[in-house]
């Protein structure tokens, strides 16, 4: 009888073990306090714990870390961090920079130009005048928050901002120098979106990490840095990679809209147009040669 006892009691250990051992698996969020209550009525569940009277956490850019007590999801703000964002164009692109063809020859406009379709962009970005001679063109940079990439669709958007793109690729506020600056709240991951008025948009493939005071990415330097790998951008010398030009209309799509309705119409004009692909102030036969035929059946891997 003792003996039966003794073996009851050692598998119920054993289950015990078992169990632990299993739930060790995964982390969860839990509470542990010493009086709380929790009630469902109607659906709705109210509930409390005791605690500390002052709650706080840490957060170094990618996790957060809480006291153990009871809080609501935790937001995190994007205000008082810089946003350096590295990104390249396919048609101003030579020896190793960007022509600023539209700058030099006074194209460029001195408002944002992203308040129409598709963009519907609000925002009141303009300046009195161009603030820096290697400003290539506009661009619209868009902030969302979201579980993961494949998730991070147009519904996920949290902040927006029209700013400069340099010959270089960094993309500065409108004063020409400045790095970027964001209003908003992020609670889970944070992916930036680059939209350029006639090249096919990118989304980064992975979340912004923050360095110092500073969030940053380079789609740049790698065929994977931007969702989609090596469908969403082009490389144009070995280990440089750019956005791709010929996306006239901005439909996320190159095809013959872009030949027949944008480029074909604007041809042998001049001045800041969309059919102009390589950006040199002329929509000519070459904007067609170069890169809408070379690009016609691609799109934006932007999962929307």
């Amino acid at each position: 009888m003792k003996k039966s006892r003794k073996y009851k009691f050692l598998i119920l250990v054993l289950i015990l073990m078992f169990q632990l051992f299993l739930n060790g698996q995964s982390i969860n969020s839990e509470v542990i306090s010493s009086s709380g209550i929790s009630d469902i009525n109607n659906n709705i569940l109210l509930s409390y714990t005791i605690g500390e009277p002052v709650i706080n956490y840490c957060y170094d850019g990618n996790y957060k870390l809480l006291q153990g007590f009871q809080k609501p999801e935790i937001n995190i703000v994007l205000t008082g961090f810089d946003y350096q964002f590295l990104a390249l164009l396919e048609g101003p692109y030579e020896s190793g920079q960007m022509a600023t063809s539209l700058n030099q020859s006074g194209s460029l406009p001195l408002t944002q130009p992203y308040y129409a379709e598709p963009w519907n962009y609000t925002g009141t970005e303009n300046v009195s005048e161009i603030p820096n001679s290697n400003i290539v063109d506009w661009a619209l940079i868009e902030l969302r928050d979201a579980s993961g990439i494949e998730f991070a669709t147009t519904d996920k958007t949290i902040s927006r901002k029209a700013c400069f793109i340099l010959n270089d690729g960094s993309l500065v506020d409108i004063n020409g120098s400045d790095l970027l600056q964001f209003t908003g709240e992020v609670s889970q991951k944070l992916f930036v979106v680059i939209h350029h008025r006639n090249h096919l948009d990118i989304i980064s493939a992975y979340p912004l990490t923050k360095s110092g005071n500073v969030y940053a990415y380079d789609f740049t330097d790698s065929g994977f840095k931007a969702y989609g790998g090596l469908k969403a951008q082009k490389e144009l010398n070995t280990g440089v990679w750019s956005m791709i030009a010929a996306d006239g209309n901005a439909d996320s799509q190159i095809d013959n809209k872009d030949k027949n309705d944008i480029w074909l119409q604007q041809l042998g004009e001049t001045g800041y147009k969309q059919g102009d692909y390589d950006m040199n102030g002329y929509v000519e036969s070459s904007d067609k040669s170069d890169y809408w035929n070379t690009n016609s059946g691609k799109a934006s891997q932007i999962p929307d």
